[in-house]
């Protein structure tokens, strides 16, 4: 057997194997596309207007409306936007999220939004079918390895691309539609050539970005290429270090305030969102993450720590001063969904999962045609030449 023979029949298989699997990582892919823009939208249509011209709650103030609503939480983060009138998200503890009106403290939604619950849910869809309990690492298992299949199908469908004979009259019907391909067969192997040659390299990146999430070894790998061990894995960052209790902090209004200045000496002053986890404890730092994208670009990140007794900075971390395995594994996690290039870069993901929506269906129709209706049809002329002897 040849080695195109080979490649091909490997092809084949695999892509009936994984198909399904591959068509529903895909559309949920497609619906996942503006997620952050479409969560931020909705939140932000909750109304958060002046209430009798007050100015908005401090931060100390809305520390105690998100303690209030959930009073055994150990950590309070606040999310202010670049804009004073923009809806606040406050999160308590690790499950109490809470949309607030900054001006009145008026708790406008607690939880998820029902938008957030769908993302959630196609998210958890797009990981592991949504499973729960002990069937989650059976569907992690499947999307995972149905993933390395389609990173196959990916490379072994370039060797089978390359055209034969490189002559222009053959090689211009597999990067442009072929409007005489009238045939539901011919239709689909035209499809299926131009969609592959338009898509392969945002779809590879896609594809080889995931596996560094499904399997260990793969995140090994990137810290590995730059000559890193990977980091330990901790389990709760929370820091036991404090200062005496007798030591009064600073106010969380004073420390933001601090904060904010920190920044503008610096000339960052473009900045999208600052998370701040405010302080609760005496001694504990504040920290604050600044964000100059919308989310999801991690070379616009900084990471501020300040005293929380002399509102010293203890800590300005960029992405830039991070190892070059840590920012590669960061880049990794964001190039798999495209929000690494920002909106341009979610665009051009999405049409790759749309693309390959539209390979898994041309590949399954070519593949039934080439297996299933050749076997009936072989199996009619066996039974037509048996009536006839």
């Amino acid at each position: 057997m040849k080695l195109r023979q080979i490649v091909f029949w490997s092809h084949l298989v695999a892509g009936v194997l994984a198909g399904l699997v591959i068509l529903m990582m895909s559309v949920t892919g497609v619906l996942l596309t503006y997620e952050r823009q479409i969560v931020d939208w909705v939140e932000q249509s909750f109304s958060a207007g002046p209430v009798n011209g007050r100015e908005n709650l401090t931060a100390d103030e809305l520390v105690s409306v998100a303690l209030l609503a959930a009073p055994d939480a150990q950590q309070v983060t606040l999310v202010y936007k670049n804009d004073p009138n923009a809806i606040m998200k406050v999160s308590a503890g690790r499950n109490n999220d809470f949309l607030v009106n900054p001006v009145s403290g008026e708790i406008l939604h607690k939880g998820q939004t029902s938008t957030e619950a769908f993302f959630s849910k196609v998210m958890y869809i797009h990981r592991w079918f949504a499973l729960s309990g002990d069937s989650r690492a059976t569907g992690r298992a499947i999307t995972g390895y149905s993933n390395l299949l389609f990173l196959f199908i990916l490379v072994s469908g370039v060797y089978l691309w390359l055209p034969r004979v490189w002559k222009w009259a053959i090689i211009k019907t597999k990067i442009f539609l072929n409007p005489r391909a009238k045939s539901g067969k011919a239709r689909d192997f035209n499809w299926h050539h131009v969609i592959a040659f338009w898509s392969v390299i945002p779809l590879f990146i896609l594809v080889s970005t995931a596996s560094v999430f499904y399997f260990p070894w793969a995140s090994n790998l990137v810290y590995a290429a730059f000559g890193e061990d990977p980091p330990e894995r901790r389990r709760g960052s929370a820091s036991t270090e404090q200062l005496p209790t007798a030591e009064i902090h600073k106010s969380n209004a004073e420390l933001l305030l601090l904060a904010k200045n920190e920044l503008e000496t610096r000339g960052l002053t473009d900045w999208e969102t600052i998370s701040m986890q405010a302080v609760t404890d005496t001694g504990a730092p504040a920290s604050f993450r600044v964000d100059r994208s919308i989310g999801g670009q991690p070379a616009k990140v900084v990471n501020l720590k300040l005293d929380s007794i002399d509102g010293s900075v203890t800590s300005w971390r960029t992405f830039a001063e991070s190892s070059p395995g840590s920012r590669a594994r960061s880049n990794i996690r964001f190039l798999h969904t495209g929000e690494v290039f920002g909106f341009a870069g979610q665009t051009i993901a999405g049409l790759a999962s749309l693309a390959a929506c539209f390979l898994v269906w041309t590949g399954l129709a070519l593949a039934w045609r080439r297996l299933i209706q050749s076997l009936f049809r072989n199996r009619h002329v066996r039974t037509t030449l048996a009536d006839a002897t």
